[in-house]
């Protein structure tokens, strides 16, 4: 409760003042560092550093304060919506944890035939739920921001892309930023396709005879589920982005971030299957 009630505080603290993405970023970044060095500050040796129990404690604290921090938002933000825009962003939100839950649980399912190392596994899926939980706040910081200083929209905006850019895709960022959104939502369709076909040819091919087809058909359930909470986490705020006064301009910008996570988090992940 403690907890809660601080993270609570410091949410409401900077609604009355102005805070930048990248601000928000550097802040998860010194918190994850503070944890680290508090788990590893005394024992540095390298087998404490892969021992499971040490690091699900690591990971599982990070991951609650971030959760805190999510949670506190949507509290924050959910007090103040009044009438149809109240529902609606439940509504958005409740998809978003299915969304969360159901990503976790594919990723978990993937990595865990990839990577047998219980540390590197731990380490790859601790990141994909940090990040998730992590776009949230970013996305609703850049909206809060930009309905009071409209001047902020586009560093906000600018910050978020760099900071979840894929290295590898081919399209350049200026490529991104010149794309409507729904230009942008037929690539994330597209993306899903790529990631399905590459479960059937690289991560089907991994498991042995006597699992691959349980193993396999549980995963392409998963991602077919995982699609569609995302359609509907990405309606929801969409419509809940739409109800603001914003100006279209600006509303589709804001719009296009959701697509973009989405877009550099399934080439991560189709990516890595194939190495």
């Amino acid at each position: 409760m403690k907890k809660i009630i601080t993270g609570v505080l410091i949410l409401g603290a900077t609604n009355l003042m102005a805070i930048t993405n990248q601000q928000m970023i550097d802040s998860g970044t010194k918190m994850q560092e503070d944890i680290f060095q508090k788990y590893f500050k005394v024992n540095t040796n390298s087998k404490m550093k892969k021992d499971v129990n040490v690091l699900s404690a690591m990971y599982s604290e990070i991951l609650s304060k971030m959760y805190q921090q999510n949670r506190s938002l949507y509290e924050t933000e959910f007090s103040k919506a009044q009438g149809k825009r109240r529902s609606l962003f439940r509504e958005m939100y409740a998809y978003y944890t299915d969304y969360v839950d159901e990503y976790s649980k594919f990723s978990k399912d993937s990595l865990a035939i990839l990577l047998q190392d219980q540390g590197d596994f731990q380490a790859y899926y601790y990141t994909n739920t940090y990040m998730l939980l992590e776009t949230f706040n970013l996305n609703m910081n850049t909206y809060l921001e930009a309905l009071k200083d409209r001047k902020t929209l586009d560093e906000n905006i600018k910050t978020v892309n760099n900071y979840l850019y894929h290295r590898g895709d081919s399209k350049t960022l200026e490529d991104y930023e010149k794309m409507s959104s729904q230009e942008m939502k037929a690539i994330v369709d597209a993306e899903y396709v790529k990631l399905n076909n590459k479960i059937d040819g690289e991560l089907i091919k991994k498991t042995s005879a006597g699992v691959k087809q349980r193993q396999g058909n549980s995963i392409k359930s998963s991602l077919k589920r995982l699609e569609k909470m995302y359609d509907k986490y990405d309606e929801k705020f969409s419509e809940y982005i739409d109800g603001t006064s914003l100006s279209s301009q600006e509303k589709e910008k804001i719009k296009k971030l959701v697509k973009f996570e989405t877009i550099s988090n399934l080439k991560f992940m189709t990516e890595s299957l194939g190495k």
